[in-house]
């Protein structure tokens, strides 16, 4: 991984990356085991309880240089019929099994015929999760923070 001078990921887009690859690199910190045990927990659980593919977009500290992030900042892309079967469950399921763990999960309705999340997905999700600051007028060019995304087709 590449940081810039403030900690960030670069380039200052969308990283695709594996799962393995991910767990390997940022749990090399003892915080960030912990927060990537409970992390991985809510993984295995979407993994069985969906159908189709979904894609993970990861943001926040933790994919940055900070020593001890406080939590994952995660937004799940899944299917419609996924979206629109389980989300409720899904949602209740997860906030369920992170415990005291601080994960920010946010779930997205998307069509993988399309050209999936970045056909539904602007304002408050690049907002919360890949700009240095908030704003409430954000455009393509203000992206300030690498982020990574892992598709469940990389997970075993």
């Amino acid at each position: 991984m590449i940081f810039d001078f403030n900690g960030f990921l670069l380039p200052t887009e969308k990283i695709i990356i594996d799962y393995k690859y991910f767990n390997e690199y940022y749990s090399q910190l003892e915080n960030r085991k912990k927060l990537l045990n409970s992390f991985n927990v809510i993984i295995k659980y979407l993994l069985e309880n969906t159908e189709d593919i979904f894609y993970i977009w990861i943001g926040g500290s933790f994919v940055t240089r900070k020593e001890e992030p406080n939590d994952i900042d995660f937004t799940v892309f899944l299917t419609p019929k996924d979206y629109n079967n389980n989300l409720q469950d899904l949602i209740q399921n997860i906030y369920n099994l992170k415990d005291d763990i601080r994960l920010h999960a946010d779930f997205k309705n998307f069509s993988p015929y399309s050209d999936y999340p970045e056909t539904i997905v602007r304002i408050n999700t690049i907002k919360n999760l890949f700009l240095s600051r908030k704003s409430d007028e954000i455009t393509d060019n203000e992206i300030t923070k690498g982020f990574i995304e892992i598709s469940s087709e990389t997970i075993n």
